[in-house]
């Protein structure tokens, strides 16, 4: 009887393992899609915080002349670009402002990389609002290498902290509603179906808990929209 090697076996089986892979890694993505809060979060922090890091490479080093706009008849003198201290072109203000501006952004991201009304994500307040706070001050009230250097006043640091926390618990309430779950548990079905070597009898189970998931958000939307 011919007995081929294990190594054989085991390329015949790699075809089928692939396209296992590649049907759970479309799912995780339709899933991360279908979730705006996930998304959002996701676009924030790997597109818009490091974009905000490097944005001073949009302007000249030089600065933009005498004019901000001279398109033709079209004139607006360039009053903002000024001879005074490092901030004299738009070049050096964004990149001294981009390693708090950065950060800033990608602390708001981690937190919506959090499930809604999880409470443990409000501790990235403290990060945000301490570069909130940097960045605040160093976007307006420096002015000269002392105040560049100089801490940050106590109460503004308290505003800014306060203000952090206000955004965070407005975008939970209301930015990012309850149909996102639904969304959510429609992309998780979905996969669910196309999920290879799992049985109906594995899979019915899971299904009918997303669906009665589904069900309940309804049923809250349509009390909430006719109480």
């Amino acid at each position: 009887m011919l007995m081929l090697p294990p190594f054989k076996l085991t390329l015949f089986r790699l075809p089928q393992e692939w396209d296992a892979l590649k049907i759970r890694l479309l799912n995780a993505l339709v899933m991360l899609w279908a979730d705006r809060r996930l998304r959002t979060g996701l676009i924030t922090l790997l597109l818009l915080a490091p974009a905000a890091r490097y944005m001073f490479f949009l302007f000249p080093q030089k600065g933009l002349g005498p004019y901000l706009i001279d398109w033709g008849p079209i004139h607006l003198v360039n009053s903002i670009e000024t001879n005074g201290w490092y901030y004299r072109t738009f070049y050096y203000y964004f990149r001294s402002i981009g390693d708090l501006l950065s950060p800033t952004i990608a602390m708001f991201g981690i937190f919506l990389l959090f499930p809604r009304k999880y409470y443990p994500s409000y501790l990235m307040v403290i990060p945000f609002g301490y570069f909130l706070t940097n960045l605040v001050h160093r976007m307006f009230f420096v002015n000269s290498f002392k105040s560049f250097h100089d801490g940050v006043a106590v109460s503004l640091t308290i505003t800014l902290f306060l203000f952090g926390a206000v955004i965070f618990l407005l975008s939970d309430k209301l930015v990012f509603g309850k149909n996102d779950l639904k969304r959510v548990s429609e992309a998780r079905i979905v996969g669910l179906i196309n999920t290879p070597g799992l049985g109906w009898k594995e899979k019915a189970p899971i299904i009918k808990n997303e669906v009665s998931r589904i069900i309940k958000v309804d049923d809250r939307l349509y009390l909430k929209e006719t109480g």
